[in-house]
């Protein structure tokens, strides 16, 4: 689709055209690299209900990528996007709540809450989600801990391609 037609899409709110116009600025697709104007256009189709939309809002709030980074924000529509549906979005929010996102951030760590997003996306079959929630089954961090549901969760993992499953089912 040509910039063009696809800024007329957006202008005359259209929630698809919005978050493509978002990419666009975003990466500097057809149009100049502009991270404002990206910024503005995923968080009208974000504000629509596009999930997409929300999730790319979120990383760009939580990358601070031509703005301040905004912890709250990037949670805020990461859990938007959750709510839909997205699973990156679901693992996305248990890295966060173990610390592992927040880049220090004024989020305390929550294994529990963690383990939940990590659960919630692995059973909508995210093999990377898969994978930590076996990992913190073994470890016990945010769930009492068990072998055999973290064998469970390694063995899905691991048919879904991830190379360090078949490693720890090795080990354990």
């Amino acid at each position: 689709m040509q910039i063009e037609v696809l800024i007329e899409e957006a202008e005359a709110g259209n929630p698809q055209s919005q978050c493509a116009l978002g990419f666009a600025y975003i990466s500097g697709r057809g149009v100049a690299r502009d991270a404002e104007r990206a910024r503005h256009w995923y968080l009208l189709a974000a504000r629509a209900g596009h999930t997409g939309a929300q999730y790319n809002l979120a990383d760009i709030y939580l990358r601070g990528d031509g703005i301040e980074p905004d912890l709250n924000q990037a949670i805020h529509w990461f859990e938007q996007a959750a709510i839909a549906g997205d699973p990156d979005a679901l693992y996305n929010l248990g890295l966060i709540y173990q610390g592992r996102l927040d880049r220090g951030k004024s989020v305390v760590a929550d294994a529990k809450k963690a383990f939940g997003y990590f659960l919630e996306a692995a059973e909508r079959g995210l093999a990377r989600a898969q994978f930590e929630t076996a990992v913190m089954y073994l470890e016990g961090q945010g769930v009492e801990e068990s072998s055999a549901k973290a064998r469970f969760w390694l063995e899905k993992a691991a048919s879904n391609g991830v190379a360090r499953a078949e490693e720890l089912l090795e080990e354990i």
